[in-house]
């Protein structure tokens, strides 16, 4: 599993790359990690947007990066 945490889903230049599972925010990327962890699936590799556009490091990229 890819994992691809960025909030921007209008910027086509930000699409979901192919094979890649996206997370739009904090939330939802516990959840896809979670999920993963729960079946046994490889996390392969994380995409990061730092930006999230909520206020707090625990609700950006680096948050992200500091809870796992």
């Amino acid at each position: 599993m890819r994992i691809f945490l960025d909030d921007d889903m209008i910027s086509s230049s930000r699409a979901t790359p192919d094979g890649w599972e996206r997370a739009t925010n904090v939330r939802e990327f516990k959840e896809i990690i979670e999920r993963a962890l729960a079946g046994g699936e490889n996390i392969e590799a994380v995409s990061f947007d730092n930006d999230l556009g909520e206020p707090g490091i625990e609700n950006e990229g680096r948050g992200v990066l500091k809870w796992l």
